[in-house]
């Protein structure tokens, strides 16, 4: 009896010239003939859309910096401010916030008398050890407790709308002092920041009332 032979059905492939025939293209359309780009016109079209968008970017990037700017130089005097407050009634003794570069007491750091200095110098922290519970000096002399020193964050300009920081309420003196009841020392009236940075859209105003708390409010 013949063995069966099973096959499958005859296909036809296509040969390879490695196979000794040639290649068969199922899909000629597909074989790179084709090519796209842009036009001239499209590309100008673009390049002008892309510097509209710029020039309408630009001016808001530039204000959300400065208020980024503005607002985080708010906070770390409020920091600053009530970090002086919480000493004071913990140890007892004057905490000073001060605006000054030196970052330590010895020699003798007498606060600066200009506005700006909050700033452009720097914010010395530190407990007064030496002045009376009721008053205080302004100066920080070796022996007194150094808490914290804020280096300078914003630069002072004199442009139209300019970086500046201006101070009210203070007097003769131009240093922030709490008492052992964090009260401010001395106990006249309220002191005022108003900080404006340039191309912010508002300046804030920093207010600490007559029981030493401060606030942040924004002002034209």
């Amino acid at each position: 009896m013949k063995n069966s032979l099973f096959t499958a059905p005859f296909l036809v492939q296509p040969y390879s010239r490695s196979r000794g025939a040639l290649a068969i293209h199922r899909y000629p359309q597909a074989s790179g003939e084709i090519q796209s780009g842009f036009t001239l016109i499209e590309v100008m079209v673009v390049i002008v859309m892309a510097g509209i968008l710029m020039a309408i970017a630009v001016p808001n990037i530039s204000n959300f910096i400065a208020n980024g700017r503005i607002t985080s130089a708010a906070n770390d005097l409020v920091s600053d401010l009530m970090l002086a407050r919480g000493a004071a009634t913990s140890s007892r003794r004057l905490a000073v916030v001060c605006a000054t570069s030196a970052t330590d007491c010895n020699p003798t750091v007498t606060c600066s008398a200009t506005d700006n200095d909050w700033i452009s110098a720097g914010r010395l922290i530190f407990i007064d050890n030496h002045s009376p519970i009721g008053t205080a000096d302004g100066d920080c002399e070796a022996g007194d407790t150094i808490l914290k020193y804020t280096p300078s964050n914003l630069t002072p300009n004199t442009l139209a709308s300019p970086t500046s920081f201006v101070l009210t309420g203070f007097g003769a003196t131009e240093w922030i002092a709490f008492n052992s009841y964090g009260v401010l020392a001395p106990a006249i009236g309220t002191r005022d920041f108003t900080l404006c940075v340039t191309n912010a859209t508002q300046c804030r105003l920093i207010s600490i009332g007559f029981s030493g708390r401060a606030s942040v409010t924004r002002v034209p």
